[in-house]
């Protein structure tokens, strides 16, 4: 796998492909010195179409075999079989531009913009055109990349640290209700996905709501407040409730995740997702027991 960019002033007239030379006991470069996008006689190349300019049905291939036709090493053009990937961000340094001298180098289609190219499978010597505009290859919805990068992140259901199991609770007593934070089970964490464009998703809580067992529910926009022995008989002032009945309890926490992504490279694109995480406990409730004062 090579990475090989070139400039459309620089493409040699003679060789294979009008300016591409395969070492020997390569694969064959068949290859257009026109623009990544277009086929042999300069008409647009279809996603999936082989060079020439002719429409295909199939999908992206490099001899047959079946590839991906986005990914992180760029968008596929089927003309060169190639991987073409915008440089983010462009070079400013011209000394940049001027290492294009040699394979290895980066060489520039007017007015200059730079591509990492990868043919997998073989090694490319000399110059492919660049096309200024990139490759014409299929386009990736950024929301489904926006899913995949939701789809990495590590979002654990909510710790919750009150009330507790083994705790004691009395009816008709204040409950404090509250959740530990960590980067997974409330953020903000966030992962990025790349297939054409990158997409980065950032994912952070956007309210608890507590199911509390006795038919009651309790939306919490933040955390909750930890208890502390000098709030006394107090109610919780972010997150709390107060049982009427004894007997045992399921309480059922919900942490509401809202994903916000944009693409971050490549293009220009945004939204938001949703998804859920649960945890419960089991808490007990008693009745207050009055004191005999005769």
């Amino acid at each position: 796998m090579a990475l090989v960019l070139a400039a459309a002033s620089q493409v040699a007239a003679d060789g294979p492909g009008g300016g591409v030379q395969c070492p020997p006991k390569v694969l064959d470069c068949d290859l257009s010195a026109t623009d990544p996008g277009t086929g042999g006689n300069d008409k647009p190349a279809k996603p999936g179409a082989g060079g020439g300019g002719g429409g295909g049905t199939r999908g992206c291939d490099i001899d047959g075999e079946e590839v991906p036709c986005s990914s992180e090493l760029g968008t596929f053009n089927d003309v060169d079989k190639c991987y073409w990937r915008l440089m983010e961000p462009q070079p400013t340094d011209p000394a940049e531009y001027e290492r294009a001298a040699t394979p290895e180098g980066w060489k520039y289609g007017d007015p200059g913009k730079l591509y990492n190219l990868t043919c997998p499978g073989r090694q490319l010597m000399g110059g492919l055109t660049v096309s200024v505009d990139g490759p014409q290859g299929p386009a990736i919805d950024p929301e489904v990349l926006a899913r995949e990068a939701m789809e990495k992140l590590t979002l654990r259901p909510p710790n919750i640290a009150s009330p507790r199991g083994d705790g004691k609770y009395l009816v008709g007593m204040p409950m404090w209700m509250w959740v530990e934070r960590s980067a997974s089970t409330w953020g903000p964490t966030s992962e990025s996905s790349a297939g054409g464009v990158t997409v980065t998703a950032t994912a952070t809580v956007d309210r608890m709501v507590w199911k509390m067992g006795d038919g009651t529910s309790v939306t919490c926009n933040g955390p909750g407040t930890p208890y502390t022995k000098d709030q006394g008989m107090k109610s919780s002032p972010t997150c709390g409730h107060k049982y009427e009945k004894p007997g045992s309890r399921t309480v059922e926490v919900t942490a509401h995740w809202e994903v916000d992504w944009e693409v971050t490279s490549g293009g220009a694109d945004s939204g938001t997702l949703t998804t859920t995480r649960s945890n419960e406990v089991e808490v007990a409730l008693n009745e207050a027991k009055a004191l005999n004062t005769r």
